[in-house]
């Protein structure tokens, strides 16, 4: 199998279960949210495979909400233009033929004709300044804060102000909704401690710095990939450094603890117990594993004798430990 092949492959699974959900025709917003989501991963991760498929998936879906009846026109324009998107990505004629065929299947549909020339000419008499762009982003933040708390209902319409720039070639609406994405994701690559988030701010950022013209724009995108970039690295190394120093410790406190004076098995396992109080979680299981190595030095007997309360005792260490880490 070739290797694009494969691609596309890994590609449609991962659009498998939004498919089944719009086949079904039971949720076409969760549908269009969950394509928008992928478009957004495709352009994060600069993923032209997965960016093409999200937009014919969308396309398809605006092409369907079409033959519903409702906005029609509206809905076919949409279709059209985001299969027209698509062939951006593709120079082999046969991919471009197909992609053509989507939009007069789209025509035959709906009865309706993609007017390219008259899209373009009314999008050129829209307001596509950086002061009406602001405007409508400000519009879409207050929106999405009515929705809900968090980052979400925000990468949500900033989505969705992408598709719409798209679809009206507003190239400086697209310009700052992917910078409005990319400054979330890198606040949250921040508060999370989440690396891609980082790379998905950056890869967003990316985008935009294509689709930019003016040079103040440019070096401002530059200056935010730089950031994104080396603020990824920092916390990479942090947390590199944290996991080192947490594993040396460990093997530190093992030895001490397995190579010292033999004490009593009790007595470690008390000292494992106070630990496992105090919420030293780390200590108790020290405590545990010293104590279960002076069981073995004894005979068979001392291990069955002792046996049933280490372990209970190694349980809830580990237990409390899971939990710690959940909360």
């Amino acid at each position: 199998m070739a290797k694009s092949d494969i691609k596309l492959s890994a590609v449609a699974e991962e659009f498998r279960e939004l498919d089944l959900i719009f086949k079904s025709d039971c949720d076409l917003d969760v549908v269009e949210r969950g394509y928008g989501r992928k478009l957004i991963d495709a352009i994060g991760s600069q993923n032209e495979v997965l960016e093409c498929e999200a937009l014919k998936s969308l396309g398809d879906l605006y092409l369907h909400k079409a033959k519903m009846k409702r906005h029609k026109a509206e809905y076919f324009t949409g279709a059209c233009a985001l299969y027209n998107e698509v062939l951006r990505f593709y120079k082999i004629d046969d991919e471009r033929e197909i992609v053509q065929h989507r939009v007069k299947y789209a025509e035959k549909c709906t009865k309706l004709v993609y007017d390219e020339e008259g899209l373009k000419l009314r999008t050129d008499n829209l307001a596509n300044t950086t002061l009406a762009v602001s405007v409508v982003l400000h519009e879409v933040k207050e929106k999405a804060k009515n929705k809900g708390h968090g980052t979400m209902p925000l990468i949500e319409s900033y989505t969705k102000s992408l598709v719409t720039a798209i679809i009206e070639r507003n190239k400086c609406l697209e310009i700052e909704s992917l910078k409005s994405l990319g400054d979330l994701y890198l606040e949250k690559g921040r508060v999370g401690r989440d690396e891609a988030a980082f790379t998905k701010s950056a890869g967003l950022y990316r985008a935009a710095l294509d689709r930019c013209e003016d040079s103040d724009g440019r070096e401002t995108l530059k200056h935010r990939i730089k950031y994104a970039e080396e603020v990824k690295e920092k916390l990479a190394k942090a947390m590199k450094r944290l996991e080192t120093g947490r594993s040396q410790e460990q093997k530190v406190g093992i030895d001490n603890l397995l190579t010292s004076p033999v004490m009593p098995y009790n007595e470690h396992l008390q000292e494992g117990c106070r630990a496992l109080q105090t919420g030293h979680l780390d200590r108790a299981e020290l405590s545990c594993a010293a104590a279960l190595k002076v069981v073995h030095l004894q005979g068979e007997s001392w291990k069955l004798h002792v046996s049933r309360r280490l372990i209970s005792e190694s349980i809830n260490t580990f237990i409390s430990k899971d939990l710690s880490v959940a909360y």
